[in-house]
């Protein structure tokens, strides 16, 4: 069958042996009975079947499959790759009810799902080309199952821009890894059971420019792992809502290379972690991470981020360097592959310190590092050790009270 214009389909089941062909438009397939519609290699009696190889046969710029009951989607790869002929196209799939995907992962070039209750996702999705978005309570009515639910271990991989809205939240039964090439969007709360791991610039390569990986938390959402790691990897942060690992790590990496500005440093198109946006982090521990330089200008540990602070500098020759305002923090290590430069106070009144510079490690005149005695560790390891005068008389690095400072070059 071919179309020279939208092609429209309504019926309680569809068996196609040929071709339906609506090149440069859209094919509509609606579930006449309300009974449910099945995609992919199962077969439920009674539902609108869509198979992969009929489905395979269907050439058009969008497709929508609709029902007033629920979509299951069984291991789709749209468009099929022993297939050049198959559908390429945006998909939208629009249920009254549920949009679950079971068995095996599916794949689209891109996908809309819009659900008037839940989105269940129980097996890898990604798209190839385009935007991946899950909606549920699509029709603004509350329900029980207004949310989106994500199977332990499932990865969920948006070539374009990957955006969960549902009124209910998202929730995981496990680890999960969310990822995109143009940022990822959370518009309501997000409750992870595992390990969650976040990439908003899967496309962006270290030494790479590319802008467009955002994470997006949404005003008034969570994104919470109950207790469990929070690594993100992103180009910069739309911190509106909060984020809470509580006795998990929160590790923030830095996508491109561009740096990261910790407190009140904001370097050109670096990744910009200050005070204020970090005062919405709830975590034990905190990590940021780069292929870039780091700079900290007057950074001040927020309460609700407790232990030990890590700066990892890990690119070619990269840099720390502290400038401008004082810095307080309540345990902190800091790695770098070149030179750590202490232009500013840095104190940890209660807390450990340790430098490891692969290049030189210098403190400037008129500028202080000061641990916090009661049996903590002051240490520094670098290739070179330059330290100017005190600004007060007393040692430029030292550990107050009863403490350890060593050296090593």
């Amino acid at each position: 069958v071919t179309a020279s214009g939208n092609l429209s389909i309504i019926a309680n089941d569809l068996v196609s042996e040929g071709n339906l062909d609506a090149s440069g438009f859209e094919i509509l397939i609606q579930d006449s009975d309300g009974s449910g519609v099945v995609m992919g290699n199962q077969f439920i009696g009674g539902w609108l079947n869509l198979s992969q190889t009929e489905l395979d046969g269907m050439a058009a710029d969008a497709m929508t499959i609709s029902s007033n009951a629920r979509i299951n989607v069984y291991g789709v790869t749209l468009p099929n790759p022993g297939d050049p002929d198959s559908f390429s196209g945006a998909m939208t799939l629009d249920s009254g009810t549920y949009v679950l995907f079971y068995s095996s992962e599916s794949t689209f070039a891109s996908l809309t799902v819009e659900a008037d209750d839940l989105v269940y996702v129980g097996a890898n999705l990604s798209t190839t080309t385009g935007d991946l978005i899950l909606r549920s309570d699509v029709d603004g009515t509350p329900d029980f199952y207004d949310k989106i639910y994500f199977e332990a271990n499932v990865v969920v991989d948006s070539a374009g821009e990957l955006l969960l809205d549902a009124s209910g939240g998202s929730e995981t039964f496990g680890a999960i890894d969310l990822l995109a090439d143009d940022g990822v969007t959370i518009n309501q709360s997000f409750t992870g059971t595992g390990k969650v791991k976040i990439d908003a610039d899967t496309d962006s390569d270290a030494n790479t420019s590319d802008d467009s990986g955002t994470l997006t938390i949404a005003s008034g959402a969570t994104l919470a792992t109950n207790g469990n790691a929070l690594e993100i990897r992103l180009n910069q942060l739309q911190l509106d809502g909060n984020i809470d690992s509580g006795s998990g790590m929160t590790t923030f990496i830095d996508s491109d290379a561009d740096g990261i500005g910790l407190g009140n440093a904001q370097p050109v198109d670096a990744l910009t972690l200050s005070n204020t946006l970090l005062a919405s982090v709830n975590s034990t521990g905190l990590t940021v991470r780069t292929e870039g330089d780091v700079a900290v200008d007057g950074f001040n540990q927020p309460a609700n981020i407790i232990g030990t602070v890590f700066i990892d500098a890990n690119g070619t020759d990269s840099s720390i360097t502290f400038v401008n305002g004082d810095s307080t923090v309540t345990e902190l290590q800091a790695d770098a592959t070149g030179d750590i430069n202490v232009d500013a106070l840095i104190q940890t009144p209660t807390g450990s310190m340790r430098f490891d510079a692969v290049g030189s490690f210098n403190l400037s005149s008129g500028n202080r590092v000061v641990a916090g005695g009661d049996g903590t560790t002051l240490s520094v390891s670098a290739g070179t050790i330059d330290v100017a005068d005190g600004s007060t008389g007393t040692e430029s690095i030292r550990n107050s009270g009863i403490g350890t400072v060593s050296y090593t070059h």
